[in-house]
C-alpha cells in the first residue's frame, strides 16, 4: 500500500523516538501531562504509519487493518517501556543527559575572567544572519556570556548586523543581568545596531575593537568573508578570541586567528550545553543516537549484501531476507 522502503519507515520511527525521548529525559522534572500525552500521540501515529508500511500487501480488508494495528500497538508498547525505563529509571541513577565539555567552552570562562582582571570590555558578534537557527544558537551562548559578565562586572559590547536581531539580543542580555541580580548594571546602549551591509558591519566592529581596546572577543553565529577581518583585528589588538560557526568555509580562518574555535556541529552542542535548554539538549543527544542507528543500519545492509554475493552458507539466506524486509524487491 505504501511505496516507501521499509528501511526508511523504520529509520524515521527510530529518529522520531530517540529525539523526543531525549527531550523528555532532559526535562523530566518539569514534564507536563500535556507534553507526555503529545509524545505518546505522536509516536503512536508514527507507529501506525510504520505498521501500515510493514503489513503484507493486499486488499484493504479487516485482516490488513488488524495486522497493521497489531504491529503499531506492539511497537508502541515496546517503545513506551523503553521510554519509561529511560526517563524515570536511568536518569534517577545518572542525573541527566551528558554532553562532553568542549575545550572552546572552557575558554569562555577564561576569556571573561581575563577581561575582568584587565578592566577592559568584551565584544560578542552574532554574525551577519537574521533570526535563523544559527543566530538562535549564538544567542544561547550570548546569554551565558552575559551572565558571566553581570556576575563579574565586566562590560559586554554586542554589535548587531540585522535590525530584527537587536531587540532579541537586548532581551537576552537583559534577562541574563536580571537573573544575576545586576539589572542596574545593564546598559542597552552596549547592544547596538551598526549596519546590514557586510563590510560596513565589519568596519564598524573593527573600529569598536580599536576604540574600546577589548580584552576578549566572541564570534558565534553565521559569518562570511568578513570573518578573517574581524578575527585578525582582534588578534592585532591583543584580545583573547573564542569563535564558533557551523559554516565550514569560515572555520579555517577562525582556527588561524582565534585562540579557540568551536567547529561545525559542536556549535549547536555548545549552545545546548551552556543553556541547558531541555529541547536543545534532548535534540542533540537524539540526533547522535539517530546517526548511530543509521550507521548500524547501513553496516548491516552492507554485511547482508556481502553475504549474498559471497554465498556464505546460512548467512546468505538471512541477508536476502533482511534486505527484502527493509527494501522490498532488493536482495
Amino acid at each position: 500500500m505504501i511505496h516507501a522502503p521499509r528501511a526508511v519507515a523504520v529509520f524515521v520511527l527510530l529518529v522520531c523516538f530517540v529525539v523526543l525521548y531525549n527531550i523528555l529525559r532532559a526535562k523530566r522534572e518539569a514534564l507536563r501531562p500535556s507534553e507526555a500525552v503529545g509524545f505518546v500521540a505522536f509516536i503512536g501515529l508514527v507507529c501506525l504509519v510504520v505498521g501500515l508500511n510493514l503489513s503484507a500487501k493486499g486488499e484493504l480488508g479487516w485482516a490488513f487493518w488488524a495486522q497493521s494495528l497489531g504491529l503499531a500497538v506492539g511497537m508502541l508498547a515496546v517503545l513506551g517501556a523503553v521510554a519509561w525505563a529511560g526517563i524515570f529509571g536511568r536518569q534517577r541513577r545518572e542525573g541527566g543527559l551528558y554532553l562532553r565539555r568542549i575545550p572552546g567552552l572552557e575558554a569562555i570562562d577564561e576569556a571573561v575572567g581575563r577581561a575582568t582582571e584587565m578592566g577592559r570590555p568584551m565584544l560578542f558578534s552574532l554574525g551577519l544572519e537574521g533570526l535563523t537557527v544559527t543566530t538562535f544558537a549564538g544567542l544561547a551562548v550570548l546569554g551565558y556570556v552575559a551572565r558571566l559578565s553581570a556576575r563579574y562586572g565586566a562590560r559586554l559590547l554586542v554589535p548587531v548586523c540585522q535590525p530584527e536581531v537587536l531587540p532579541v539580543a537586548r532581551e537576552v542580555v537583559r534577562e541574563a543581568y536580571q537573573a544575576e541580580g545586576r539589572l542596574d548594571a545593564y546598559n542597552p546602549e552596549d547592544i547596538r545596531y551598526l549596519t546590514s551591509d557586510q563590510f560596513g558591519y565589519a568596519s564598524g566592529v573593527v573600529g569598536m575593537m580599536h576604540r574600546e581596546k577589548v580584552a576578549s572577543n566572541f564570534f558565534f553565529g553565521g559569518f562570511a568573508a568578513e570573518s578573517l577581518i574581524l578575527a585578525e583585528t582582534g588578534h592585532h589588538v591583543g584580545a583573547m578570541q573564542v569563535a564558533g560557526t557551523p559554516d565550514m568555509y569560515q572555520i579555517p580562518f577562525f582556527i588561524a586567528a582565534c585562540d579557540y574555535t568551536v567547529i561545525g556541529e559542536e556549535f549547536y552542542a555548545a549552545s545546548a550545553y551552556l543553556s541547558r535548554e531541555p529541547v536543545m539538549l534532548g535534540s542533540v543527544v537524539g540526533q547522535d543516537w539517530g546517526k548511530g542507528a543509521l550507521f548500524l543500519l547501513i553496516l548491516l545492509g552492507i554485511l547482508a549484501k556481502c553475504a549474498i554475493v559471497l554465498q556464505v552458507p546460512w548467512l546468505s539466506e538471512f541477508g536476502r531476507a533482511f534486505l527484502k524486509f527493509l527494501v522490498p524487491g532488493v536482495g
